[in-house]
């Protein structure tokens, strides 16, 4: 035993955390790799150590998940163009 308690152990941040900031920047190639079927935990093991442990980031990341699968309020719809755009107005 190296002499750390076991609230000491809790409390100690994993050292792959990659903070909220650098996963911010991640979240969007994270939530790719997450709907294309790969391993983004493999890749980004820092922002998976980080999404494991911050609450607030975590709910950014399945809120944006949500929205570009189209399962929230807020869905991305890749395709829908606003009324007017070159590819809807008349030839």
């Amino acid at each position: 035993m190296n002499g750390q308690s076991a609230l000491d152990r809790f409390l100690e941040p994993d050292p792959r955390d990659a903070g909220c900031a650098r996963t911010a920047e991640l979240l969007d190639v994270y939530v790719e790799l997450v709907l294309t079927g790969a391993d983004p935990a493999q890749r980004y093991p820092g922002a998976a150590a980080h999404l494991a442990d911050c609450s607030a980031c975590r709910e950014d990341f399945t809120g944006l998940l949500a929205a570009v699968r189209g399962d929230g309020p807020d869905a991305i719809r890749v395709h829908d163009r606003p009324p007017g755009s070159p590819s809807t107005r008349p030839g």
